[in-house]
């Protein structure tokens, strides 16, 4: 067997072994990811939001019970338990405690109202220069186009089992108010008929009670995202992250 024969056996080796890598990658694209979500919220949220691959055999289950969070993995029936954490919420109380505790080491309430004005104040100019250079971006309205598009696009590809509930939002801020109604306008048409989402004028609160069973193919998520990242102003966006000056924006 000379050197070229056996070139030409190694080389038939390689593609058949990327082949079946390739072909096995399009295999588990195409089979589907399944979502189980049943989420309540008044005052606390609690409920479960499990993701099931390869037809339930692999489960990623979250068990939601504000402050708690427990995340476990179950294969082939047995689980595997990767964390449980605490969510902390800050509350006004702790801020009121924060407070007292510096004044009783010996700092005056001048001194710690001039130290929240100079960090209120450090605040507001970081968010001016974000706001700055977002107003300024000639592709902000085309952004926004596209991340409806997209979440149009992933909503209407994704077969639901079960679908129903309601999501109730209340703002006080016209503005805010505004956004939200005007999303909510665009995602009632295609939302499955039993979900409900209902915005209001008032007190700021979000409340919601739904339950949603279904799944997507991989392989169509996957194409829909990448038209969202090579559409011509998130592509922009991206390269100008890429290359941007240290402690600028990049946009």
């Amino acid at each position: 067997m000379d050197f070229i024969t056996i070139l030409l056996l190694i080389l038939k080796i390689i593609f058949i072994f990327l082949l079946a890598v390739l072909g096995l990658i399009f295999v588990v694209l195409c089979i589907p990811i399944g979502f189980e979500v049943n989420l309540i919220k008044d005052d606390k949220i609690s409920g479960h939001a499990n993701i099931l691959l390869f037809f339930g055999l692999i489960r990623f289950m979250n068990k939601i019970k504000l402050p708690m969070v427990k995340s476990v993995l179950e294969v082939l029936g047995k689980e595997f338990k990767i964390n449980r954490m605490e969510i902390k919420e800050d509350t006004i109380e702790d801020a009121v405690d924060e407070d007292t505790n510096k004044l009783e080491k010996g700092k005056s309430t001048e001194e710690s109202t001039e130290q929240n004005k100079q960090r209120y104040s450090i605040n507001i100019i970081q968010r001016y220069k974000k706001y700055k250079n977002y107003k300024n971006y000639k592709y902000k309205k085309e952004i926004k186009k596209e991340l409806i598009t997209l979440a149009r696009r992933i909503i209407t590809v994704t077969k639901f089992k079960t679908a129903k509930g309601t999501y109730e939002i209340t703002l006080s801020e016209p503005v805010k108010y505004g956004y939200m109604s005007a999303i909510a306008a665009v995602l009632i048409p295609i939302l499955p008929k039993d979900i409900k989402l209902l915005t209001a004028y008032g007190e700021d609160h979000i409340k919601f009670d739904f339950c949603i069973k279904g799944y997507i193919i991989p392989l169509v998520l996957l194409i829909y995202v990448l038209m969202f990242l090579f559409s011509k102003p998130v592509f922009s966006v991206v390269i100008k992250l890429i290359f941007r000056k240290e402690g600028s924006y990049g946009v």
